[in-house]
């Protein structure tokens, strides 16, 4: 990691985290409130003023949701033609909940399985494309991961899992896209189209296309927002935190992929 992506990183990981800070800013007001300490009773008007901008940025605003639907609308759906011209179809994981599934033995997912189902859906209308499916999953130390718990699945949808190659290494977005420009070799300069959740689109385009993929299509699945985006207040804290995380999350991916080219071109 170099220096300017450790600092990127660092300032995106308290931004990222902002619901943590505000529960603590929360607790010290809270914990403070009868304090007649000039400094403390300085500190605990500032973070009540932080939490009260949080909670309008988030919440009110609401900006996490904002972000989320502004990485869903970069793409759009494309035309049958251009997966008919397709060699073949790439679906990123990253929908399974390992920790339960792991615990109790049995399948179990996550708010990405859209992912899963929308590519069932293109096998069935496109079977006679090649077709990779990339990932073992960040919680997978041991034991099966993500790509061998896929196997499994196929055929629970009527699909020949040895119709699949399967990628069963990588743990994040960017090994998914060096492993499978690894595995695909020259057939990665191929017209392929990738499919992964809406919000997660942009960055792994740009990490497909620095792995080394010349042609790709991309395919949105999975939405979490409506076409049009609503600027009513989202009453669930929960909801509007989570799309922050996940936003925030791949915003900061896409930055860093922008400054990482910038220092490679020049």
């Amino acid at each position: 990691m170099s220096g300017v992506e450790e600092i990127l990183y660092k300032i995106f990981f308290f931004i990222i985290n902002i619901d943590v800070l505000m529960g603590i800013a929360i607790l010290f007001v809270v914990f403070f409130r009868n304090s007649e300490f000039r400094l403390l009773k300085k500190l605990r008007e500032k973070l009540s003023y932080f939490v009260f901008l949080v909670l309008l940025l988030v919440v009110i605003f609401p900006a996490g949701s904002f972000f989320m639907w502004n990485l869903e609308n970069q793409y759009p759906t494309p035309q049958k033609n251009k997966i008919e011209e397709a060699h073949g179809l790439i679906l990123l994981g990253g929908f399974v909940d390992a920790a339960v599934w792991r615990s109790r033995g049995t399948e179990s997912f996550n708010p990405a399985a859209g992912r899963l189902i929308s590519f069932v859906k293109l096998m069935r209308e496109y079977p006679d494309k090649k077709y990779v499916f990339t990932g073992r999953g960040r919680d997978f130390k041991d034991g099966l991961g993500e790509a061998e718990m896929a196997q499994d699945l196929f055929p629970v949808f009527g699909i020949n899992s040895d119709k699949i190659t399967y990628e069963d290494q990588s743990k994040n977005t960017e090994e998914n896209a060096t492993f499978t420009a690894n595995l695909l070799q020259e057939d990665k300069n191929k017209k392929w189209v990738l499919v992964t959740s809406a919000f997660h689109l942009k960055r792994s385009m740009m990490l497909f296309e620095a792995a080394g993929f010349t042609d790709l299509v991309p395919y949105p699945v999975d939405y979490h927002t409506k076409k049009e985006f609503s600027f009513w207040p989202n009453p669930s804290l929960i909801l509007s935190f989570a799309n922050w995380h996940v936003s925030i999350k791949e915003v900061a991916g896409i930055l860093r992929e922008k400054i990482k080219k910038i220092f490679t071109d020049s």
